[in-house]
């Protein structure tokens, strides 16, 4: 688990907060958010859903989940950190998987140091997998993007050769996005230049990862920004193991897969 370190600021009643200090509340937010998430993911069996049957089955180190009409069977140890189940009928919500970057190795005892590695992200990868609910997520362009973010203006990415990467800045956040068919296929979300040098508590700079599992699952991974250069290499092979993983269409007595991934 990340555990920078983020300034409480504290305000005297009646005066505004100055820019970096809503930055620094920001991203208090942020963290307390991202630590409640987790919380609820590790604890997932005991505290969502409570008294409703637990629908992921666990056996022979594999845990068998099913969401939002998909099912995957998952090695426990090397690959899964946890899941979360709805309060209100405890079907599962969302799961969570952790590797190595840059080539999304499954954990193991001996990359466990440099993965946890503190302060900071080391080179773990953590993946988070959420349902949609049965909404339809939206397939985003370039041009709805830029309407919903203001300051973003796409153009050819100067970090990529690849002329189907865009990309755009505004004073929080970078945006690169690689477009199949008119949309983003993945996204990557890295603070700018600007919000950084606004944050000295910044140990470890972080960028998100973003696509559309199936048009049934988001998949939001989190990584350590001096890993970008392998950020869709990355979402490609994510996709790869979920899919490895992602038993629906089969016959799953037999099939479940052990620790030797």
């Amino acid at each position: 688990m990340k555990r920078n370190v983020t300034p409480l600021v504290l305000f005297v009643q009646g005066s505004e907060p100055t820019r970096l200090q809503r930055t620094r509340l920001r991203r208090f937010d942020i963290h307390v958010a991202g630590v409640i998430a987790t919380v609820c993911l590790a604890f997932a069996t005991a505290a969502c859903g409570r008294g409703l049957p637990d629908p992921v089955v666990k056996k022979d180190g594999v845990a068998t989940i099913p969401i939002n009409g998909l099912l995957f069977v998952i090695p426990e140890k090397t690959w899964l950190t946890g899941y979360s189940r709805n309060s209100t009928d405890g079907l599962v919500a969302g799961f969570s998987l952790h590797a190595a970057a840059p080539k999304v190795e499954p954990w193991s005892p001996e990359r466990q140091q440099q993965m946890y590695k503190m302060p900071g992200w080391g080179n773990r990868i953590e993946v988070r997998i959420a349902s949609n609910k049965g909404q339809p997520l939206l397939k985003q362009t370039p041009e709805w993007i830029a309407s919903n973010r203001r300051g973003c203006r796409f153009q050819a990415s100067p970090l990529h050769k690849a002329k189907n990467v865009l990309f755009c800045e505004t004073t929080e956040k970078k945006l690169f996005g690689l477009i199949e068919d008119g949309v983003f296929r993945y996204q990557i979300k890295c603070d700018s230049d600007k919000e950084k040098a606004s944050y000295k508590f910044l140990t470890d700079p972080e960028c998100h990862l973003w696509f559309i599992y199936r048009e049934k699952l988001s998949v939001d991974t989190v990584f350590a920004e001096r890993y970008f250069v392998h950020g869709f290499d990355m979402a490609r092979a994510i996709e790869r193991v979920l899919t490895e993983f992602d038993m629906t269409e089969q016959d799953h007595a037999g099939n479940r897969k052990g620790e030797t991934k």
